[in-house]
């Protein structure tokens, strides 16, 4: 079984299935809820692909001081999104509670080494919220450190 950071395949894509909307019991190959027609299949094909292909990226993005930026009624949900990058091994993450955010979530980065990273992060925020954009305030003064990378949630 392919593991990574800890976290079995499988384990993975009970974590995908589940935020995708998928069964459980397909992911682990469950015979009695085996999908039943192609479009089940091609959806089944398709998360794997994307579980691998995200998981090499997260991987190859090396550690990140990552701060979630939340308001106090969206608690849940940052411990939520917490829970989801941890489950990752995305574990850096700092929430951070402020009176205003944006409409729609985001990442903001301030370095251009910062960028890859951000733009993973930003793929595991669009598990959740669908398009989640990464945005550049490399003009941002005072700069933060490299490594900075933030989430604000609605």
């Amino acid at each position: 079984m392919r593991s990574y950071f800890g976290v079995s395949r499988v384990a993975m894509s009970v974590v995908l299935l589940v935020l995708l909307g998928a069964s459980a019991a397909s992911a682990l190959g469950s015979d009695q809820d085996a999908p039943d027609n192609d479009l089940e299949q091609a959806q089944e094909n398709e998360l794997t692909v994307i579980e691998d292909e995200l998981l090499d990226r997260i991987n190859a993005m090396g550690t990140q001081n990552i701060v979630m930026h939340a308001q106090e009624d969206a608690t849940r949900l940052a411990q939520q999104i917490s829970s989801l990058m941890s489950s990752l091994s995305i574990e850096t993450i700092e929430v951070r509670y402020v009176n205003q955010t944006p409409e729609r979530a985001e990442v903001r980065i301030f370095h251009d080494a910062d960028s890859q990273a951000g733009n993973v992060v930003a793929d595991v925020l669009a598990l959740v919220f669908g398009r989640v954009d990464a945005h550049d305030y490399g003009f941002y003064r005072p700069a933060p450190a490299e490594g900075l990378i933030e989430i604000w949630l609605p």
